[in-house]
């Protein structure tokens, strides 16, 4: 009777301790879920926002996914009109590369707004991080896997007979916060 209380004791007492797994364990399980539940157990605690923002287990996350492709796509909204011209929409869809089945094509990110035909040019990538030309003098950045866009402040257009060129986009490591970054010359 004693061995049996003894052994009830320690499980209650091993209960009452919270499991813990080594640091290594957590990310090999993050590793093997959804994007969608990477992200959200992100709030979980410290120790996994730090695990799941690294950029190793960004890279490594990515590569156990199925390979898709990333289709660029102009959509044509009814009914709007810009300054005489047709505007467009522009979204990201992707595909599955294993399928061949069209259906299984999903949208992935649209533009908030509309932009004009002939223009939201897909220029450049660095990092997953895309590059495109909403008009002669203004750019957008969108980064697919956070689903995010964001507008560049508009280039200064001083010599208006210059033509533009884009030369590079790329991702500052060494500064103090990581960022992206264009040249552009005016020849």
């Amino acid at each position: 009777m004693d061995e049996a209380a003894t052994r009830a004791t320690k499980v209650i007492r091993l209960a009452g301790v919270p499991p813990h797994l080594a640091e290594d364990d957590i990310t090999e399980i993050l590793l093997r879920l959804p994007a969608k539940s990477v992200i959200r157990f992100r709030a979980v605690c410290t120790a996994w926002r730090r695990i799941t923002t690294d950029p190793h287990f960004l890279a490594a996350h990515a590569r156990l996914r199925p390979a898709e492709v990333l289709l660029y796509t102009y959509l044509k909204p009814r009914g709007i009109r810009l300054a005489g011209s047709s505007v467009v929409n522009i979204a990201l869809d992707t595909l599955p590369i294993s399928s061949d089945d069209a259906s299984r094509r999903r949208r992935l990110i649209r533009y908030r707004q509309p932009v004009a035909r002939g223009s939201g040019f897909l220029l450049s990538s660095c990092n997953g991080v895309l590059l495109f030309k909403d008009d002669k003098y203004s750019y957008i950045l969108c980064n697919p896997a956070t689903r995010q866009w964001a507008e560049l402040p508009c280039l200064s257009h001083g010599n208006q007979t210059a033509c533009f060129r884009e030369y590079a986009f790329y991702f500052h490591q060494p500064s103090r916060t990581s960022a992206w970054r264009g040249c552009q010359d005016d020849n």
